[in-house]
């Protein structure tokens, strides 16, 4: 069969992508993919593509339709294709994926961003962003730094708040979903987007990192939680 809509996710690290798109894939109408823009390497299907990461930031567009045609013949149940690109991956790509209308745009966010920045922090210093290796989380802590929580938090509303207007301002839809939706398994009103049955079997392949509470993850918590308050986020703190 041949993929007859295709798809992008906008979102950034620790948002819950990974389980969104291993979810999707599940379904047997999707081939979904990872990070094909990562700055170092393609995260795609084995198999769908020879292009160097040069050859993919040259041309995206031609990268993106080779991918797509190699789809159809590793998946052939497959009808809807899609990937995830961060905001911050390249632009060249971002910006044709926003033009480009025959793309449907789905927006990927996190609502607790204290949890999304810990969580941030905790990868970045353990340099694992993918593991569920319980055992190595269990014993990561981070120094919470009000000013690097600041930036971290204008940087996330900035990027989702221009790929959001472009968006109403150039008329196309879109879709958003949250992190707690993939939690749950709220699925049906993204499928129904994405013109594809919700089947029973779009559960994550992917368990979630860091499941202690808040201040079990953090050297200082009472800084985090006098900064929340000052800031009128006190609701993100999960005790």
């Amino acid at each position: 069969m041949a993929i007859e809509r295709r798809f992008v996710i906008f979102t950034a690290a620790r948002t819950g992508s990974n389980a969104l798109v291993s979810s999707l894939a599940a379904s047997s109408e999707i081939h979904c993919d990872y990070e094909l823009f990562h700055p170092e390497q393609i995260y795609c299907t084995a198999g769908l593509t020879q292009k160097t990461i040069q050859q993919r930031n040259r041309d995206p567009k031609a990268f993106l339709d080779d991918l797509i045609l190699n789809a159809s013949k590793h998946k052939p149940s497959a009808r809807v294709y899609g990937f995830k690109i961060f905001f911050t991956h390249n632009r060249k790509a971002r910006e044709y994926l926003l033009n480009d209308r025959s793309w449907a745009k789905v927006i990927l966010q996190r609502e607790n961003v204290l949890d999304q920045f810990i969580s941030h922090k905790i990868a970045a210093g353990s340099e694992m962003w993918d593991t569920t290796n319980v055992a190595v989380k269990s014993v990561s802590r981070i120094r919470f730094v009000p000013a690097q929580f600041d930036l971290f938090v204008e940087r996330l509303e900035r990027q989702g708040s221009e790929t959001r207007a472009f968006l109403q301002q150039t008329q196309q839809p879109f879709f958003e979903i949250g992190y707690s939706d993939v939690e749950a398994n709220r699925y049906e009103p993204l499928c129904h987007y994405l013109q594809v049955q919700p089947t029973d079997n779009m559960a994550p392949r992917i368990g979630k990192q860091n499941k202690r509470q808040t201040a079990l993850k953090l050297v200082n918590p009472e800084v985090a939680r006098a900064h929340l308050a000052t800031r009128g986020l006190g609701h993100l703190w999960v005790d």
